[in-house]
């Protein structure tokens, strides 16, 4: 794993941290745009795939940012005739929306959410959300700066069951485990930023 790597690494891990993840698990950082190829073609196609989730839970609603600065609907699955997009709400939007954080307020026959993308430039970061399903906090991709992308948008996706009763109770399928888990985030960050310190020290000495 090369410095720049780490780097990245450790900053979406310390980021994370202060943008309040506190329940959210960082699953991974994918090339690609998660509904236009990697998990799928097609909006109503899309599902998160079984090596993170052996349900394949669907998506469920995708926003985008708009001209005032907030987040607008820019589709929704067909899947889950209930949703509107008026469920959501977001706060403590960052510059460029790279940070942010939302809430879900589900009515009756809505799905639950357990997983969440936030996209940026050329790839996203996929997060699941075991502790809090009905809000949570996301970051995008860090640039060569170290700082958050601006966001092409976020996209929720259901539970391993598609009905309301697993919404808020419930975690993903008993076989998946995401890592790093939220609870090792920062120790995972400070590991990986002395992973870069050391290896910089190494390179000096080459």
């Amino acid at each position: 794993m090369n410095i720049l790597k780490i780097r990245h690494l450790a900053c979406a891990a310390a980021l994370a941290s202060c943008a309040g993840l506190a329940n959210a698990d960082f699953v991974a950082l994918i090339d690609g745009n998660d509904c236009s190829g990697v998990f799928g073609q097609g909006f109503d196609n899309c599902k998160i795939p079984a090596q993170y989730d052996p349900n394949e839970s669907p998506v469920i609603i995708k926003f985008a940012p708009n001209a005032n600065g907030g987040l607008s609907v820019d589709a929704i699955n067909s899947l889950f005739p209930s949703i509107d997009g008026s469920e959501f709400s977001f706060s403590n939007l960052g510059a460029g929306l790279g940070t942010g954080t939302w809430t879900y307020t589900p009515g009756a026959g809505d799905p639950g959410i357990n997983w969440f993308v936030a996209k940026a430039a050329n790839n996203f970061n996929l997060f699941s959300n075991l502790g809090d399903p009905l809000s949570d906090a996301w970051i995008t991709p860090l640039n060569q700066q170290g700082e958050p992308r601006d966001l092409s948008h976020i996209t929720f996706y259901d539970t391993a069951s598609s009905s309301s009763s697993s919404s808020s109770s419930s975690g993903i399928g008993s076989g998946n485990v995401p890592e790093p888990g939220s609870s090792g985030l920062a120790i995972v960050g400070m590991g990986l930023l002395g992973a870069t310190l050391w290896l910089r020290r190494r390179s000096d000495k080459t």
